[in-house]
């Protein structure tokens, strides 16, 4: 017995004294953070001012220092704890006020207003506080009162920061794009505000269309920010609308890991998919953003395309009739819809919509196609009424009158579709399908010496 006990109390002794020569105390943690922070390594940062916090859960310099941390690469969730945390276990609002103010912006949620408490010394920590909750409201889509609001506080602040940012979604409410750039270009990088300013600055340049100088301001937040996910998707956006998809690609990727659901990640790896010609995952994500909430036009539009050309058409034709009436924003896209709702049997509510807005010479496709399903459907006035509005509207050309005269002949109106190709033959007498068409329409007609003249020339 004596023996057990003296090797558990040497057992004891060994390691008191292994933790005294090699273990770190919460305040040497803290002290290497610091470093690790100078040295810009958050990641060996975050892991010692967790070991001092697990050592010492009440140190509410280690809570600080790592919800600044986590507020710099954009967690504001996890910053907000940490902070608020550390208030609890007495840190100084007055150091920390604005950090809090920042954490609860970044998780998407206005600043308590019990930060303005007892701070009125602090310099500037009221003003970054009240901006904060603005911002929030700009960005939550709150706009009652808002441009009020903002003028109000741009008059009353002392700080240049502030006031720049505040004009700025003044500009940003007025479509003053232009000016709400130059000044937010104006905030200076050791301003609290700055990295939230690039945000903003990002919004103005991509509603600008400058999306080359959108793409580099948001690289330059997320490469500091590398958890801001919200920034990252903002960006995967503007690389699609650039036309720079094998950019966009890893990022989305990367997001839908971690969030599958996510609803305009889906509707961008949709599009992509969709250029790419990959129509079954196309179909996939569209509906799979439909799903989670991302419910505007363009989404179904794109499950609707996708679904065509995978020949689902009632498929597609389910889609469409969700927001039919959004579709006359989108011609062409109007178009394929009634001509879906011809091929249900809905002949007069199809044949209403193909006429009722003007045709283009990007419509000659579909609405060729419309007339020939009506003529198969028995509905020649119907055919005929489609013909006619396309004559209307398309230009004259070798090709366009060509066409538009087989669609006459479709109809019986022989003479008439004779003379559109007598015109294209006209136009351009090289086209030796036209002229054969030409003779053979002569021949049905009767008119054998026209059609012999056309055989000499050839």
């Amino acid at each position: 017995m004596k023996k057990v006990l003296l090797f558990s109390a040497l057992a004891i002794a060994i390691s008191s004294s292994l933790i005294g020569c090699g273990g770190k105390s919460p305040e040497q943690h803290i002290e290497s953070a610091q470093q690790y922070i100078q040295l810009k390594d958050d990641a060996a940062a975050v892991i010692e001012l967790k070991s001092a916090i697990q050592q010492a859960p009440d140190n509410a310099e280690a809570r600080v220092l790592l919800g600044r941390i986590y507020l710099k690469i954009g967690e504001g969730v996890a910053a907000d704890k940490e902070l608020t945390r550390a208030l609890k276990n007495g840190a100084k609002l007055t150091e920390i006020a604005v950090d809090l103010a920042r954490a609860a912006y970044l998780s998407g949620v206005s600043p308590s207003v019990s930060l303005n408490v007892d701070i009125a010394d602090a310099s500037n920590s009221n003003e970054f506080i009240k901006f904060y909750a603005l911002l929030t409201r700009f960005d939550n889509g709150e706009l009652n009162n808002l441009a009020t609001e903002f003028a109000a506080f741009s008059q009353e602040t002392k700080n240049d920061a502030t006031k720049n940012a505040a004009n700025a979604v003044l500009s940003l409410l007025n479509q003053q794009n232009a000016k709400a750039i130059s000044d937010l270009q104006q905030i200076n990088a050791d301003s609290p505000i700055y990295w939230d300013s690039q945000l903003l600055l990002a919004k103005a340049q991509l509603t600008d269309g400058l999306f080359q100088e959108a793409i580099t301001t948001l690289k330059g937040y997320v490469a500091i920010a590398t958890s801001a996910n919200f920034a990252k998707l903002m960006l995967a956006e503007t690389y699609v609308r650039n036309n720079q998809t094998a950019d966009a690609e890893p990022i989305l990727s990367g997001l839908l890991t971690l969030y599958p659901d996510q609803p305009l990640a889906n509707y961008l790896t949709a599009v992509i998919a969709y250029e790419n010609k990959d129509f079954v995952k196309a179909k996939e994500r569209a509906e799979k953003a439909l799903n989670n909430g991302f419910t505007v036009p363009n989404v179904r539009i794109l499950a609707a395309l996708a679904a065509l050309q995978q020949n689902l058409n009632a498929q597609a034709l389910a889609h469409l009739r969700m927001i039919k009436d959004q579709l006359k924003q989108y011609p062409s896209v109007e178009k394929t819809y009634a001509f879906l709702e011809l091929q249900q049997g809905n002949i007069a509510d199809g044949t209403n919509l193909l006429t009722a807005s003007p045709a283009g010479n990007e419509d000659l496709a579909i609405l060729t196609t419309a007339s020939f399903e009506l003529l198969k459907r028995g509905a020649s006035e119907q055919a005929a009424q489609v013909v006619q509005h396309l004559e209307k509207n398309v230009d004259k050309n070798v090709e366009n009158l060509a066409t538009l005269s087989m669609l006459k002949m479709g109809l019986g109106q022989v003479t008439e579709g004779t003379n559109l190709l007598e015109q294209a033959v006209q136009l351009d007498p090289s086209v030796d399908k036209h002229q054969l068409a030409l003779a053979m329409s002569y021949l049905n007609n009767n008119e054998a010496d026209k059609a012999q003249a056309i055989a000499d020339s050839l």
